[in-house]
């Protein structure tokens, strides 16, 4: 598999380093590492087995390939936030087969006008042998 890598410094209750891996087929950053700035150059220096803690996540989706689409769904204008979102979210499930999830909450954040909302719809496929 092949991935992305980003290492930064972190302000946290302490100074270290933060690493952060990055399935590049899915996106999904699935590994989260912080190390102190001590460890950090230790292990630089080759000594193996430095203390550190680390998130792991999404790891069910790592080695799927992100698919995405998008569909123009109603907005309902002059409603309650929550009731609107509540209608999107009946609106979007025939779309939602297959393993494709959409993204309403995310497209009434992003998008303030017009009478419809461009909703994201994403899932994750395994890639079969020929990498498709």
């Amino acid at each position: 598999m092949k991935g992305l890598l980003t290492i930064s410094h972190f302000s946290g209750s302490s100074e270290g380093v933060s690493i952060e891996v990055t399935d590049k087929l899915s996106g999904i950053p699935f590994l989260e590492l912080e190390i102190s700035h001590e460890q950090f150059g230790r292990a630089l220096g080759s000594q193996a087995c430095r203390p550190c803690e680390f998130e792991l996540r999404d790891t069910e989706r790592v080695g799927k390939r992100m698919e995405v689409k998008t569909v123009m769904l109603p907005r309902y204008l002059g409603q309650d936030r929550e009731v609107a979102l509540a209608k999107s979210l009946e609106d979007a499930q025939p779309y939602e087969v297959d393993g494709w999830v959409a993204e309403i909450e995310q497209a009434y954040r992003t998008q303030q006008h017009g009478h419809y909302l461009v909703v994201v719809f994403r899932r994750y496929v395994n890639v079969g042998e020929n990498g498709k």
